[in-house]
């Protein structure tokens, strides 16, 4: 099954607005959650995973551009691309490469290549790292679910009858590149449909644990650990409501299912607009705090929009122009065809240039 919602065989050059505000406000409150440490500096310093994710951005929309001009429908392969070129920008040699020849050139091609906060170390990776030297390791921890979030975008730009089970695929795929951990693959399938569906129209009156419990009852959650977890979290935000101790009834631990149930806690227990910043700052007080705060950061994002998200952070975040716009041209690239379509005259000047095709 290809891994790419249907579209229109002609563009109509339009996203619906709920749907461009909340692949933008997912990303935002993702970089704005993972740097939650430096709120109070004048300029808001990017987090790795927030890098992490923004290479996984500009894959899915390189991936889509081929396989719009007839390319193969391989988009985890472009995806593993994206990782390599953020390897690129910090200087980490990697196993094997699909970028020998923008590598041979002196740097890797596109756009997000000559963004400076992209190339500088924000923390360490250590699985992504040792995926990228010798293959897929057995690590629980949380990068690979925030990296994985914006492939919640193919499902949001898809028809209204989506059906998520292929993002799902592709979201385990792409995990898998990483770990070899089931537990791992089936949390970042998790966040992705919970960042996913939390700001998808059609479940705008469902509050986020009810949600939450509609994703417990889909396929490929059946039987984790995380589905215990998340059902925990859920239950003691209906009942306590930021009770920090939730954490240690998770099982204290950094990993994964622990770190995507602390968000789903947060963000279930201060679900509304107002309580954002309260919201993350919860999260960050679970084990492993910064990603709990970018998946918190995240889902409230894709749940309530771009303009909820407060504005003087957004405005001092160093990446915040940058995630807004790829939550942008995510949206335009998957509703419509701006790097052309079947070998056809590219419909946006530039984009090529900013997503180039190798």
């Amino acid at each position: 099954m290809s891994s790419q919602p249907d579209r229109p065989t002609q563009p109509d050059l339009r996203t619906p607005q709920w749907v461009d505000a909340s692949v933008r406000g997912m990303l935002v409150g993702l970089a704005l959650g993972n740097s939650l440490a430096s709120w109070d500096r004048s300029l808001i310093p990017a987090g790795v995973a927030s890098q992490l994710a923004a290479f996984t951005a500009d894959g899915l929309i390189r991936g889509s551009i081929s396989l719009d001009n007839g390319g193969a429908d391989d988009l985890p392969t472009f995806l593993w691309a994206g990782l390599q070129r953020w390897a690129a920008c910090q200087g980490i040699e990697t196993r094997e490469s699909f970028l020998l020849e923008e590598l041979v050139a002196g740097h890797p091609t596109g756009w997000l290549a000559q963004v400076p906060a992209l190339r500088e170390r924000r923390g360490s990776a250590p699985a992504t790292v040792k995926a990228l030297a010798n293959g897929p390791t057995h690590s629980l921890g949380s990068h690979g679910m925030v990296r994985t979030l914006p492939l919640a975008a193919a499902y949001r730009t898809g028809p209204p009858t989506s059906d998520l089970m292929p993002i799902a695929g592709l979201v385990a795929t792409t995990a898998q590149q990483v770990t070899a951990t089931k537990e791992a693959v089936s949390c970042a399938v998790a966040a992705t449909m919970v960042a996913a569906m939390a700001g998808d129209e059609q479940y705008g009156d469902v509050d986020l644990a009810e949600l939450v419990r509609i994703i417990l009852t889909l396929g490929p959650l059946a039987g984790s650990e995380v589905a215990d977890l998340l059902k925990l979290a859920i239950e003691t935000a209906d009942t306590h409501p930021g009770d920090r101790r939730v954490f240690q009834e998770l099982g204290g631990h950094r990993t994964a299912p622990v770190t995507l149930a602390a968000a789903v806690f947060a963000a279930a227990s201060h679900p509304r607009v107002e309580h954002f910043t309260t919201a993350v700052r919860l999260a960050a007080l679970s084990p492993d705090g910064t990603s709990a705060a970018a998946l918190t950061g995240a889902i409230l994002g894709s749940r309530h929009g771009i303009h909820a998200l407060p504005a003087d952070l957004v405005a001092r975040h160093e990446l915040g122009w940058v995630m807004d716009g790829l939550g942008r041209d995510i949206c335009q690239q998957l509703t419509t065809y701006p790097g052309g379509n079947r070998g056809g005259r590219p419909a946006l000047p530039g984009w090529l240039a900013k997503y180039p095709r190798s």
